[in-house]
């Protein structure tokens, strides 16, 4: 973690895909600076299925949930 503080390291993380409904790219982007970092933190998965399992729903406003 000294590292990226003393190195002003910034993590940029990029989503891209496709919504069939719209047709349409949609695209989202946030980055991250050392403040932002939580040491030994996981990244919360942010898709599901649906129950029916045939379909991957891609939840972007939990782009940023994690858990220690």
């Amino acid at each position: 973690m000294d590292d990226f503080k003393n190195n002003e390291i910034e993590i940029l993380a990029f989503v891209e895909t496709y919504d069939e409904h719209f047709s349409n790219t949609v695209k989202t982007k946030t980055s991250y600076v050392a403040n932002d970092i939580v040491d030994n933190a996981k990244f919360i998965p942010m898709y599901r299925q649906t129950p029916d399992k045939q379909k991957t729903l891609l939840e972007i406003n939990r782009i940023n949930e994690f858990k220690i």
